[in-house]
């Protein structure tokens, strides 16, 4: 019964990790996207 739990396990924070990289891959499109937006704001103001 041990290798099925470190299977468990090991999927388990597989998951998790995988999850967490897609919240950071979000927040830096997001970021990204407004920084995109904020520098098209100034060039608008500015012309």
């Amino acid at each position: 019964m041990a290798l099925p739990t470190n299977n468990i396990v090991l999927l388990v924070l597989s998951l998790i990790q995988a999850v967490n990289a897609v919240i950071i891959l979000q927040q830096v499109i997001s970021s990204h996207e407004a920084m995109k937006s904020f520098s098209f704001n100034s060039s608008n103001r500015w012309s």
